[in-house]
């Protein structure tokens, strides 16, 4: 047992810490910002049991020296954390810095250990002091012009008479008014001139702030072994000439170019233009206007950073250039002591033009595994506009379950087969039957023509899907982003083999034929997705998915004002199929928390809810929800879960479509070794019907039940995570199932083994 001990080789004078405690008495102080402090983090237990690190430290020592141990000891015997007394003292130096800076000055701060044989545990307390107060907001400016610039820009600052002082917010404020006056033609205005002076000896916790503007020095030269200086001012800045070098080598900038000069139009009803100057070696691969049109800079227009940062992204979004740099170069033949010129260099290095790809992975839908592979073509500049043309060629082979006896179209072991081609051309622009500029600019719109064709043949059926769309891409910033799809068109032709048809035509559910019915989608979609993620860093995150679709409405309307024939079943139809009319929305939310290094909390939040109605009964197939399956509740097989309290008495197998679904899911995650990664979860959800249905009882959402009818799953799961691409296994237990009758439904009480559901995915599940 002395093997296991994880203290059994520390120093008599060194202790295992296994725990850091901050109490705080003041909850308007955030805690994470308290714990981020901590220069001496515990150690944490593998699995929430075991010190395995320093267990591997220990033991691993007496191996024979090879690449194995070596591997094994720098993935998974990372050194313990050993109680430093001058880290904590340190810890405690960091506290009452960053409550001095939250304004709550000469605060009490302490702390104490607990020692428990080799281990240690170090509990920090907090007693924050009466906070001090803003009495005053005050600009000194040697510049008037630049001050009361500031003052306008400041009568929208947080920095209020009554709020508590917060440094944090003073250097937001200095960024801000740096970026405000830049805005508005100031280029060599920065940080550096900007200062705070903060006056505290008033009564009663309040204190003076002053905002202190100093003007750019001017360098004279050197007099008597002295650098002289003298005062100058701020200057306010005009974009001259715009150059742009499209075919920039960055390895070699001393080639020889030749000048193309290229007018722009702002306004089709204005006579106003600009020239701009194309530097280029060779015959331009691109028009001219689609660069200029990624570009928000004018000549005699005032300095603006924001034009500037828009007109970089803009210009990266094209995905023709792998190096984007805007340069300033000040114009020294124009002077002026408030004003000068600056002369914007663009420089564009292009990326390959076509590129192939060749894409294969291992699938798994509802536990039945498969193999797929696909071919990828793109061009990126298709027209010389920068349009992105891109060719997709998929295949796949998978085990599905078969209601027919026979199974005839078995390939290997594999008895489903799907083939497909998927185009899509991406213009950067707007294009569109409503003017030329429906979207500004700086949403850098994209307009995306779409189409495909697949088939998926089953032993009891084939399928074939063919669609069209037309969108919209609208990014605000590196958070938001909208897309708008006015058009979208998906055929749907079953044909089913003669058994299994038999089966569709006599049963009495309306729902079920309906799923191997041959039907057209028609309508709108709109999609707004926001998240706060920072790629590389790791801090907590949120991202937000909001889904609404419409489909068969204006359809409709038309035909009825037209006064179009119906179907023999008295519904409308298109290419003498009938098609869908129905509305769906749906919300996503996630949030990611970051506990301490590669330990996270991840929560997922869906509701969805869709309703047919006037030319439809049902929702169609690929538009209702469905619940279980690898990303979802993992307890369940994909498809076979729910409706509501609904009970499989007759084993019936048959895809479960809902028109409601609610959705919780919750995982710790947290690092094994290496790229192997560990995580415990659990789901609740499932989904419901809007309307009865014979074949479902008990599956109609209800106001007063539907909480009992919410199904509950755990598991632990394992995953290897290479960061492009991630395989996972996930081992789910069913907890509460509302399939079966009341008293049975906390099913874990006679859970075995067998009753272990394996979901195979591929990425994470959220």
């Amino acid at each position: 047992m002395a093997s296991c001990n994880p203290t059994r080789k520390l120093p008599a004078n060194q202790y295992l810490l296994t725990k850091n405690s901050i109490i705080c008495q003041n909850p308007a102080i955030n805690s994470e910002d308290l714990s981020n402090l901590l220069l001496q983090p515990s150690n944490r237990k593998s699995l929430m049991l075991f010190h395995t690190n320093l267990w591997m430290k220990n033991n691993l020592q007496n191996w024979k020296q090879s690449k194995f141990k070596t591997w094994l000891l720098r993935n998974a015997g990372q050194a313990p954390s050993i109680y430093d007394q001058a880290k904590a003292e340190s810890t405690l130096r960091n506290i009452r810095n960053y409550l001095n800076n939250k304004g709550y000055f000469n605060s009490k701060v302490s702390y104490q250990t607990k020692i428990r044989k080799k281990k240690i545990e170090v509990i920090y307390t907090v007693v924050p002091a009466t906070p001090y107060r803003i009495n005053n907001v005050n600009v000194r400016a040697e510049d008037s012009i630049v001050g009361d610039m500031a003052k306008e820009i400041l009568l929208s600052s947080p920095l209020k008479t009554g709020n508590i002082y917060d440094f944090s917010l003073l250097e937001a404020e200095r960024e801000r008014l740096n970026r405000e006056i830049r805005n508005q033609g100031y280029y060599f205005f920065s940080n550096d001139y900007v200062f705070y002076e903060i006056d505290s000896s008033l009564n009663s916790h309040l204190l003076d702030i002053y905002i202190v503007i100093k003007n750019p020095r001017r360098f004279l030269g050197v007099k008597d072994e002295q650098e002289q200086f003298e005062n100058d001012r701020h200057k306010k800045y005009y974009i001259d000439d715009i150059v742009v070098y499209p075919q920039y080598a960055v390895l070699n900038d001393s080639v020889a170019y030749d000048t193309l000069v290229v007018t722009k139009n702002y306004d089709k009803d204005s006579v106003q233009q600009d020239f701009f100057q194309f530097l280029i070696q060779s015959k331009l691969r691109i028009h001219p206007k689609t660069i200029l049109r990624s570009v928000f800079l004018k000549r005699n227009q005032t300095f603006n950073a924001t034009d500037v940062n828009n007109t970089y992204k803009s210009l990266t979004d094209l995905s023709l250039y792998r190096y984007v740099n805007i340069d300033f170069v000040p114009d020294s033949q124009f002077v002026s002591p408030t004003t000068g010129k600056l002369d914007c260099i663009v420089q564009l290095s292009r990326g390959p033009v076509q590129a192939y790809t060749i894409e294969s992975e291992v699938t798994n839908t509802g536990g039945y595994p498969g193999v797929s592979g696909s071919f990828i073509y793109e061009n990126r500049n298709l027209f010389r506009g920068a349009e992105t043309f891109r060719v997709k060629l998929r295949a796949a082979l998978e085990m599905q379950t078969s209601f027919d006896e026979i199974d005839e179209t078995k390939f290997l072991f594999f008895n489903t087969v799907e083939t497909g081609i998927d185009m899509s051309l991406t213009f950067p622009r707007y294009v569109g039957p409503i003017g030329s500029d429906l979207f500004p600019g700086y949403l850098r719109p994209k307009t995306v023509l779409s189409g495909g064709f697949g088939s998926q043949i089953r032993p009891d059926y084939k399928r074939y899907v063919s669609n069209v769309s037309f969108g919209y891409k609208l990014k605000v910033n590196d958070r938001k982003t909208h897309f708008l799809n006015p058009i979208e068109v998906n055929v749907v032709q079953i044909f089913p083999s003669t058994s299994f048809d038999s089966i569709i035509n006599t049963m009495k559910d309306q729902a079920i034929k309906a799923q191997y019915s041959n039907h057209v989608i028609m309508g709108l979609s709109y999609s707004y997705i926001y998240t706060d993620q920072e790629i590389g860093k790791q801090k907590n995150f949120r991202f937000l998915r909001f889904n609404l679709e419409s489909s068969g409405n204006m359809l409709r309307l038309a035909q009825s004002i037209l006064q179009a024939p119906k179907g023999t079943d008295g519904s409308y139809t298109l290419l003498n199929i009938r098609y869908a009319q129905y509305l769906k929305t749906s919300i996503d939310f996630r949030y990611f928390y970051n506990i301490y290094k590669d330990n996270s909390l991840a929560f997922r939040a869906f509701i969805g809810i869709g309703k047919a109605y006037a030319n439809s009964e049902y929702l169609p197939f690929e538009k209702g929800f469905f619940a279980g399956g690898a990303n979802g509740m993992r307890g369940w097989v994909l498809k076979l879960m729910g409706p509501g309290a609904y009970r499989n008495s007759l084993d019936n197998n048959y895809d479960r479509m809902g028109d409601l679904q609610l959705e919780t899911n919750f995982e710790y995650r947290f690092p094994i070794y290496s790229v192997v990664k560990g995580a415990l979860f659990a789901d609740v959800g499932n989904i419901w019907l809007l309307k009865a249905n014979a074949l479902y009882p008990e599956g109609v959402f209800q106001t007063d039940t539907f909480i009992e009818e919410l199904g509950f799953d755990a598991g632990f799961g394992m995953r290897l995570d290479f960061t492009y691409f991630v395989f996972r296994l996930d081992a789910a237990l069913r907890m509460y199932d509302p399939g079966e009758e009341d008293l049975n439904r906390w099913v874990i009480k006679k859970a075995s083994l067998g009753s272990v559901v394996w979901n195979f995915g591929i990425g994470y599940p959220f």
